[in-house]
């Protein structure tokens, strides 16, 4: 188990919610733009940091993220469908993932992790006919 100071955990935090704030504003990767980032930054927050309360943070500071980039960024709002608020039990599930990572199940953890919160993501998406272009 992995288990960082407080202090550290709390910088590890405000990392990956900076890294969120550069990956999730422009929701396409470009030359200038990063991709999305969203499901390693639940997993590594599952993996170092203990403090289960960061999880709806997170999962509102990325609701704001999204909500200032379509209403002032000038980016689409395709992905925003009835199953959008399904991402939070996939986020849910990527930080469970992680925190309860060993070192020995790495590889069996995060690839639950991933096939779960993808299924938690796309599955509904097709089951409610929202479109996909991509």
């Amino acid at each position: 188990m992995l288990n960082p100071s407080p202090r550290r955990q709390v910088a590890i935090g405000l990392v990956l919610a900076l890294l969120m704030l550069l990956t999730r504003s422009h929701h396409w990767a470009g030359i200038h733009s990063l991709p999305d980032a969203s499901w390693a930054i639940f997993f590594l927050l599952g993996v170092y940091v203990r403090a289960l309360w960061v999880v709806p943070v997170l999962i509102a500071a990325s609701v704001v993220i999204d909500y200032v980039a379509i209403t002032g960024g000038g980016v689409s709002d395709f992905c925003v469908s009835p199953a959008y608020w399904l991402l939070v039990p996939a986020y849910a599930v990527l930080f469970a993932g992680g925190h309860s990572l060993s070192v020995t199940g790495l590889l069996r953890l995060a690839g639950v992790a991933l096939a779960t919160a993808f299924r938690r993501d796309d599955g509904p998406r097709t089951l409610m006919g929202v479109r996909r272009d991509h």
